[in-house]
């Protein structure tokens, strides 16, 4: 039971079918439907049109599944090209100073807007952590990382106090994608940060040389 749960939730969070896993199901609700017909009397006719019912809003409710995953596929392609855009590629190379390995607090802002409405893309759900990880989730954790103080920096500089609402979608999508890449890795949470430390440097470099 258990497991027939677990597939429902993953069938709930947008992962592929298992039509085997439909089939038992429907195949359960034949069972249930059998057992209503000895309780209510629906006879055969009655059970027919209510599996029918439920056969048919089974299907409709798949169809606008994929409606909806395609609309976040679509969505998340979008915010990949802009990700990779020429204009977005010099701005991530200026966005360091490469001999100091620090953000450029003239022009880190402005990536950072960017991956802040990611996050909040997917805090409010129209696109997964699954297809942002897929695409550029890799880079969000480390300039998140790599650019904590400048956060802090600049939710002082903004509003002369330390204003946490600034970059706070960024904040928590990278505690979120921190974990989850942790568990693709098979990491612990700390060894993934312990490797963004260590690779602080290629890391800044690399994005340097996007330009």
């Amino acid at each position: 039971m258990r497991g027939m749960w677990a597939q429902c939730s993953r069938w709930l969070a947008g992962d592929k079918p298992n039509f085997v896993f439909l089939l038992i199901v429907l195949a359960a609700t034949v069972v249930l439907l059998r057992s209503v017909l000895g309780l209510t009397g629906l006879g055969v006719e009655g059970m027919a049109t209510l599996f029918s019912g439920l056969l048919a809003g089974l299907v409709v409710w798949w169809q606008i599944r994929l409606l909806v995953r395609q609309l976040e596929y679509t969505a998340v392609q979008e915010l990949d090209k802009e990700w990779n855009s020429p204009e977005m590629l010099k701005r991530r190379a200026g966005a360091w100073i490469e001999d100091k390995e620090i953000p450029n607090p003239q022009n880190v802002e402005d990536v950072l807007e960017f991956l802040e409405k990611v996050s909040t893309l997917e805090k409010e759900r129209y696109i997964s952590i699954e297809l942002i990880w897929d695409t550029f989730g890799w880079y969000i954790g480390r300039y998140y990382y790599y650019c904590k103080d400048e956060i802090q920096r600049l939710r002082t500089y903004w509003t002369g106090k330390e204003d946490r609402t600034l970059y706070c979608d960024l904040e928590h999508f990278y505690e979120s994608l921190l974990g989850f890449e942790a568990r693709k890795r098979n990491l612990s949470k700390a060894a993934v940060k312990e490797e963004y430390h260590n690779t602080r440097g290629k890391f800044i470099r690399a994005e340097g040389a996007r330009e």
